[in-house]
């Protein structure tokens, strides 16, 4: 995996770039550099472990008998490692990937 790229100027976006323009919300987003709309294509595997992986310390309870200020630590400590790993889980393209549905 590797930082996303826009596909009309090249240009890499760094890692605080990166995160910014996901943007949960929005199917797209604009290039820092030259301003072209970019629409996000994710990786659909990474994103949905990146979604678990903060909740293993709750399913650890199950197994074995782990303490509260363990299991919050551990939370914090794995969500800032999915935090981390976001803006590797997408690609930006110059098209809109998505289905597009119409009405017949």
């Amino acid at each position: 995996m590797k930082r996303p790229t826009c596909e009309a100027c090249h240009q890499t976006l760094s890692w605080e770039q990166a995160l910014k323009a996901q943007r949960f919300l929005y199917e797209y987003t604009n290039c820092p550099h030259c301003g072209e709309t970019q629409y996000i294509t994710t990786y659909g595997k990474v994103v949905f472990w990146i979604a678990i992986l903060p909740t293993t310390p709750l399913m650890l309870n199950f197994f074995i008998d782990l303490s509260v200020g363990p299991s919050i630590v551990l939370f914090f400590l794995i969500a800032l490692i999915a935090l981390g790993i976001t803006p590797y889980a997408y690609t930006l393209t110059n098209e809109d990937k998505r289905a597009i549905v119409r009405d017949s």
